[in-house]
């Protein structure tokens, strides 16, 4: 594991297998370690980089606010550095390929969406900041642990976000959930997307609605959309054979 400074922020970064290079980014609010299956079976035959957001898992917590457009910028430093060209990802991503329209030649965007947050979700962001700023994180674990996984999943699999979630920093949950509060719409950025895109999206997913991702997928120009029944925001974790499977073909194709 590295420790990069990047665009004012001190990323960790671990670099692992050899071959075609990835970059993995974790979701909101968890870290790199709830990537470990898709590092397992990627770094087989591909050089796998992942990144952990300020404040989450190893990297230190930021100093102020960080909008999506700095995360982007600290992430374009990160991957010039290591040279890399491939990812695996969601908003920062969209936003990463405005900025570089041309960095990557292929993209997976999971459980993700193009449209700005609505007024009410602005409000719960805020909330959750301020609260996480005033009470900690193991609150949101409690709350966001079982939302993240399909209805039925095991009791091992809630416990194991749980984990990862309480060991993220009150300021590096104000800063994200912030960020993801105050993000505009990205139905622009998605249009202008040229690298071929693979949209994943779990069909039990209580985050974000499926009727997101269909659209996301109609605005980016080379993308295929693969819906995994029985999965929920993280399908890699709920169904991670179907995930794999999905992944595999389309960077084979």
């Amino acid at each position: 594991m590295d420790l990069i400074d990047a665009a004012g922020l001190r990323l960790a970064v671990t670099d692992e297998g050899a071959g075609a290079p990835i970059l993995l980014l974790h979701p909101f609010p968890l870290d790199g370690s709830v990537l470990d299956p898709v590092v397992d079976f990627l770094a087989r035959d591909r050089r796998v980089l992942r990144v952990d957001y300020p404040g989450f898992g190893q990297s230190p917590p930021p100093a102020g606010p960080v909008p999506l457009e700095a995360y982007a910028r600290a992430l374009r430093e990160v991957l010039a550095k290591k040279k890399f060209g491939l990812s695996i990802g969601s908003y920062t991503l969209i936003e990463l390929s405005r900025q570089a329209p041309l960095f990557f030649d292929r993209l997976v965007l999971v459980s993700s969406r193009a449209t700005a947050a609505s007024p009410e979700s602005r409000a719960d962001r805020e909330a959750m900041a301020k609260r996480a700023e005033a009470e900690g994180v193991g609150w949101i674990a409690e709350i966001w642990a079982p939302l993240l996984l399909r209805p039925d999943a095991e009791l091992a699999a809630r416990r194991l976000l749980e984990k990862i979630i309480c060991r993220a920093t009150p300021q590096g949950v104000a800063a994200a959930a912030r960020a993801l509060a105050d993000r505009g719409d990205q139905s622009a950025a998605a249009k202008g997307i040229t690298a071929k895109t693979l949209v994943i999206h779990g069909g039990e997913d209580r985050i974000t609605p499926l009727a997101e991702a269909e659209l996301l997928a109609q605005l980016v120009p080379r993308s295929e959309l693969e819906v995994i029944p029985g999965a929920g925001h993280v399908p890699h974790l709920d169904e991670p054979d179907r995930f794999h499977r999905a992944v595999q073909s389309f960077l084979r194709d």
